[in-house]
C-alpha cells in the first residue's frame, strides 16, 4: 500500500455547526497501484460498526470514484445500488477495479447519477501537495452536498535522502 495523499471526512447528518463528526473516512492511496479506502467508524459512539470497501480507482476519474463509493456505501442510494448490482461484474467484492470490474460507459452513467442527489452530507476533503486529484478538484461543483476541501497552504519537509528541508508557502 502507498502512502496516503488524500483524506475525506463523511458525516451522514449535517446539522448548524462548524466542523464536522465523521461517520466514515475515505482515503486514497498513491503509489503503485492507488486506493480508495472507505471505513465506517464512527468515533462519537460506542458502536463496534466497521466496515472496510477497497477499490482500485480510475486515474482520469480518482475523485469520481470517491464520490461513487460515498453513493453506494454511505447514502446507499437506492437507484445508483440497484444500477451498480446490475453493472459490476460482483458488486459484493469487498475490492473492486474500477477498470476491470464495470464498463466505462456504466461507469460514467454511475458518475453522472451520483452528481444529481441532494443530500444533507457534509464533506472534508483535505488533499496533500502531489495529488492526483489536485487537477480533479473542478468536479465537485457539479455534486449537490455540503464539500469542504482543504490543500496545503504551508509545508516543512525533511528529506532524509537528500539531506534537506524543504518549506513552502506561508502561514
Amino acid at each position: 500500500m502507498g502512502a496516503i495523499t488524500v483524506q475525506i471526512l463523511i458525516e451522514e447528518t449535517h446539522s448548524d455547526y462548524k466542523g464536522i463528526k465523521p461517520t466514515h473516512y475515505l482515503f486514497l492511496s498513491e503509489e503503485g497501484i492507488s486506493s480508495l479506502t472507505l471505513v465506517s467508524e464512527n468515533l462519537y459512539t460506542n458502536e463496534a460498526t466497521f466496515t472496510k470497501k477497497v477499490w482500485n480507482p480510475t486515474l482520469e476519474n480518482t475523485l469520481e470514484d470517491a464520490f461513487l463509493m460515498i453513493a453506494l456505501y454511505v447514502l446507499k442510494d437506492e437507484e445508483i445500488t440497484n444500477y451498480a448490482r446490475d453493472w459490476f461484474k460482483d458488486s459484493s467484492k469487498n475490492n473492486i477495479s474500477m477498470y476491470n470490474d464495470i464498463d466505462k460507459e456504466n461507469r460514467l452513467k454511475l458518475y453522472e447519477l451520483s452528481r444529481n442527489i441532494y443530500s444533507s452530507l457534509k464533506i472534508v476533503v483535505t488533499i496533500m501537495d502531489g495529488s492526483s486529484i489536485l487537477n480533479q478538484l473542478k468536479i465537485i461543483e457539479d455534486y449537490q452536498m455540503e464539500i469542504e476541501v482543504c490543500t496545503t497552504s504551508y509545508s516543512k519537509l525533511y528529506y532524509s535522502w537528500a539531506r534537506e528541508k524543504i518549506e513552502k508557502g506561508k502561514l
